[in-house]
């Protein structure tokens, strides 16, 4: 298993004032959730995201990313006490297959006054920190903390496949 890889300072501060800007409009009505394809420029940055885990994971024959934000939220957990895999979540309703991303990635455009909101791993605590992203496998179970204060974070899984829940 690879490590948890944490890159502080990923955009420039005019890059994250547009990045920013561009999460916070699709998030207008709250959590929002997206496929995209590979070579698709909508998303530009969340693919330089992408490509900033490419340093630590193969990802040449990636079909697309599954994108979503949580807006001062935490994550369904299908796991007791909140623990959770990143996974096909078709695949697992539909029949149990449990079925990995190349490697997750969460994004934090916003960490103000916070109290609590650590990204968990087993043996791993990360505070949330504006314009720093976390990159981990898959298959590693994660949760998030409770938390009060303002947390915005945008969360990408990579796929090698395309996921059957989505359309192009």
């Amino acid at each position: 298993m690879k490590p948890v890889i944490i890159l502080d300072d990923v955009f420039s501060e005019g890059d994250l004032i547009e990045l920013d800007s561009v999460g916070k409009n699709i998030n207008e009505q709250g959590e929002w959730h997206k496929w995209d394809k590979y070579g698709n420029t909508i998303y530009t940055y969340y693919w330089l995201l992408v490509h900033k885990a490419s340093s630590y994971y193969d990802i040449q024959k990636v079909k697309g990313i599954e994108v979503w934000t949580h807006n001062n939220s935490r994550p369904t957990a299908d796991m007791n006490g909140g623990w959770h895999y990143d996974k096909d979540e078709y695949r697992w309703s539909s029949n149990k297959i449990l079925s990995f991303p190349v490697c997750s990635l969460v994004f934090y455009l916003e960490a103000e006054n916070l109290s609590g909101g650590n990204l968990l791993f087993r043996d791993i605590s990360i505070k949330p920190k504006r314009n720093r992203l976390v990159i981990f496998g898959p298959g590693i179970q994660h949760r998030v903390e409770k938390y009060e204060g303002k947390r915005f974070s945008v969360n990408i899984n990579v796929w090698n496949r395309k996921l059957e829940e989505y359309d192009w």
